[in-house]
């Protein structure tokens, strides 16, 4: 499988790049808007500020090929940050559009300083999936023994309840860390980075 991974200025790509050679797939990084048929699916990947990653796809054309690739049915992939610019919009250091491929909205993770202020908290490290145990897609993505790393200060909100979808606690904040909407996933957590089962996913949500 040829997979795009769109490149917009989100931070080193080499664990990603690696994961999926890993895996048995060819990747190809793209920095500007290029034609869809040429790859099976594609990976919006990333750590990074929402705001400026949105500006720097939006300059070159690449939102245009996010949403025409979507269109052909083709898996597209969400990772991080890339999981979080497919909705609606965010209220990361301001206010900025996303894609609106997901219904939502990106928020900041605040805590209490001890000068009765708040200010920006970071979840980083391993944690776990989960999901309704109806939900049989994420049953069989998520093993309950497994953890994956998550590094982020923001995290999703939707009052749309996405069937195939999956939720992770930090902070008293229960977020969304999956879903699957046809063939458009999310993960907030980075696959790449979690270890033998992460990679494995990784294969499952490209692939499937």
């Amino acid at each position: 499988m040829n997979i795009a991974i769109v490149d917009y200025n989100s931070g080193n790509l080499k664990n990603l790049l690696d994961a999926v050679r890993y895996i048995g797939f060819n990747p190809e990084i793209i920095t500007e808007n290029s034609k869809s048929n040429n790859f099976d699916a594609i990976i919006l990947p990333g750590v990074g500020a929402f705001g400026s990653a949105m500006d720097f796809i939006k300059k070159r054309n690449l939102d245009e090929f996010v949403i025409d690739f979507t269109k052909t049915g083709k898996n597209v992939l969400g990772i991080c940050l890339g999981f979080q610019i497919l909705f609606d919009k965010s209220y990361e250091n301001g206010e900025h559009d996303g894609l609106g491929l997901l219904k939502g909205e990106v928020l900041p993770f605040y805590k209490k300083n001890n000068t009765d202020g708040y200010q920006l908290n970071t979840h980083m490290g391993w944690n776990n999936i989960r999901y309704n145990e109806n939900d049989k897609i994420s049953s069989k993505l998520f093993p309950k023994k497994h953890k994956f790393y998550f590094l982020h200060t923001c995290f999703a909100s939707s009052e749309i309840n996405y069937p195939v979808s999956a939720f992770t606690n930090y902070n008293d904040c229960n977020f969304l860390s999956f879903i699957k909407k046809d063939n458009l996933v999310g993960v907030q957590f980075h696959p790449e980075k979690s270890r033998e089962h992460g990679v494995h996913l990784l294969k499952s949500l490209l692939a499937n």
